[in-house]
């Protein structure tokens, strides 16, 4: 038996899998995400993005909520490394037109060993 934790927007992928493969599993999430408005000093911060190196998606709820404040937030001239966490990620900053690379091993350690 296998429980499947992830939020319900997330979880459908997997337990379709899970279904066509015939495993036993229920699904009983344990979070849930919601959108929130950020606060000024996250705003500032995106009016600051040419002082960064680069900008890390960690999953994709992060690209899915976060990639139309990059947009809104920076010019088409801003030469600014996106990474993403995973090629799941990845395809949603795509979905956005922005480009991404991802790390060795699609991990936080991937990431650390740049």
């Amino acid at each position: 038996m296998i429980v499947n934790t992830r939020p319900s927007i997330l979880a459908n992928k997997t337990n379709e899998l899970l279904a066509r493969s015939g495993i036993e599993f229920m699904h009983e999430p344990l979070t849930k995400i919601l959108s929130i408005s950020p606060s000024n000093q996250a705003l500032e911060k995106l009016q600051q993005l040419d002082s960064y190196d680069v900008i890390i998606f960690t999953s994709q709820t992060a690209a899915k909520f976060g990639a139309p404040y990059l947009q809104r937030h920076t010019s088409k001239n801003l030469n600014l490394l996106i990474m993403a966490i995973g090629l799941a990620t990845q395809r949603v900053l795509s979905a956005h037109g922005l480009v991404s690379e991802v790390p060795l091993g699609f991990n936080s350690a991937g990431l650390a060993g740049l």
